[in-house]
């Protein structure tokens, strides 16, 4: 590969622009966020419903429009829908196979159906793992409820909590790291976190009320639940807290349960029992401005809301894209050089050549806020690569960003130089001179 020399004043230069690079991803320095809107066409909302007769999944769009119905079973019932994270797959639960209730899998058209949990008892409440690869579930398989795992292929199905209590409901983090469940440990339900391999359980809410119905919020930094806690006249309401068990706020007070979060953070979908039915309600993440969404039969309930994803179209600078269908994207955490100024076009280069070709399909993270004041979602494009991992290419630019210095002298980031090179070697492009002699915007 050939890495163009500079001068020791440019590599000064260059050294100091990607730093604030670097700066600006781990301080979130984006334009000023303002009040975001529900997700587009792509961020749908399953759900359970017996509007048919019977318990079975379907899908809305986020202002509970066009619903659809994916399953059809006729006999039994299915419910608890769960999105994979790249909003192609629903996981859910059904015992249409008699006797008991098993975890299954479809695609987000309802078709190829499959069971995928083993064993003879019930296995219900799925959860995916952030990189799709595993889904957590509850299972009586082995006389009590435990929180189990399986490969989302099938394989490696295990007991993650062997404990004596009740362990159900379990929530994946969005780091992967942790999984957060309902469990009567101590006496009453509470909600629990754990290490993704069961070990190291601790009690988030060690009170004498009962906890239940814990989901994380998509930065990972606050877990919403249910609670009788602040109900009124008995009846439960949802709270908020943060993962280290501090600053918990009630949000709803009305016999409000299974809180499912909007992909950007700023609403939260439930369920609302009054007078024997069941509907689905959205609110804002503080709680105001609920309003109905679904209803229908006597029980609509478990929303799931659709990971967004995104067709990348075009690449406008180095922290600005495009998405196919008209969204526009600013990553999350990234302020990198314009076109024209020092370093600008060769961060663009980057995105378009290596990370955000034309036809790639990432999906979107956010981090509390849909869109900026130029109407941008704000994001962190997720690509998963061909080794099966999933790259945070906020992240990665900045990474790449440090190894532009490293080539240019800084021995500090050498280690980071050699991986950027084998990235760009895998996509067959010259990362520091696509033309020739590097001319990214450095000299300058």
């Amino acid at each position: 590969m050939i890495i163009g020399g500079q001068t020791n004043e440019v590599n000064v230069r260059v050294i100091a622009v990607l730093l604030l690079i670097s700066w600006a991803a781990l301080t979130h320095g984006n334009a000023s966020p303002v009040s975001a809107s529900p997700p587009g066409a792509n961020g749908k909302i399953a759900f359970d419903s017996n509007r048919e007769a019977y318990r079975a999944i379907h899908v809305m769009d986020p202002d509970g429009s066009n619903v659809r119905r994916l399953t059809f079973d006729g006999v039994g019932e299915s419910g608890q829908p769960a999105w994979s994270p790249d909003g192609t797959k629903i996981a859910f639960d059904t015992n249409r196979e008699p006797l008991h209730f098993q975890v299954w899998v479809m695609n987000a058209d309802g078709s190829d159906q499959h069971r995928l949990s083993l064993g003879q008892g019930n296995n219900a409440s799925p959860s995916w793992s952030p990189d799709g690869r595993e889904i957590a579930f509850d299972s009586d398989s082995d006389g009590n409820y435990e929180i189990y795992a399986i490969g989302s292929d099938g394989t490696n199905q295990r007991n993650l909590t062997r404990n004596a209590a009740s362990d159900t409901f379990p929530s994946w983090s969005p780091d992967g790291a942790h999984i957060a469940f309902q469990s009567n440990r101590s006496g009453n339900y509470d909600i629990w976190i754990m290490n993704a391999d069961g070990t190291s359980p601790r009690d988030l809410t060690p009170d004498s009320t009962s906890e239940w119905d814990p989901e994380w919020s998509p930065d990972g930094t606050r877990i919403a639940f249910s609670s009788h806690t602040g109900g009124q006249d008995g009846q439960s309401g949802l709270q908020v807290i943060d993962v280290d068990g501090e600053h918990r706020t009630q949000i709803s007070y009305d016999n409000d349960g299974s809180p499912s979060w909007s992909p950007d953070g700023s609403q939260i979908t439930f369920s609302r029992g009054v007078g024997g039915v069941t509907k689905i309600y959205s609110m804002n993440a503080d709680g105001s401005d609920v309003r109905l969404l679904a209803d229908g039969g006597s029980l609509t309930a478990d929303a799931s809301w659709q990971p967004l994803t995104c067709t990348v179209s075009g690449v406008a600078d180095g922290d600005t894209f495009d998405c196919a269908g008209g969204r526009h994207v600013r990553m999350l955490g990234i302020d990198a050089p314009k076109p024209g100024d020092c370093g600008g076009d060769w961060a663009k280069a980057a995105l378009e050549n290596i990370f955000l070709p034309t036809g790639r399909s990432v999906r979107l993270v956010y981090g509390g806020h849909l869109r900026d004041d130029a109407g941008f979602d704000i994001a962190s494009p997720i690509w998963r690569g061909d080794d099966g991992t999933d790259y945070n290419l906020s992240v990665v630019l900045t990474y790449v960003g440090l190894a532009r210095a490293a080539a240019d002298g800084n021995v500090l980031f050498a280690n980071w130089l050699q991986d950027a090179e084998g990235w760009a070697r895998a996509a067959g492009w010259n990362m520091w001179a696509p033309d020739g002699p590097f001319n990214g915007g450095v000299n300058c």
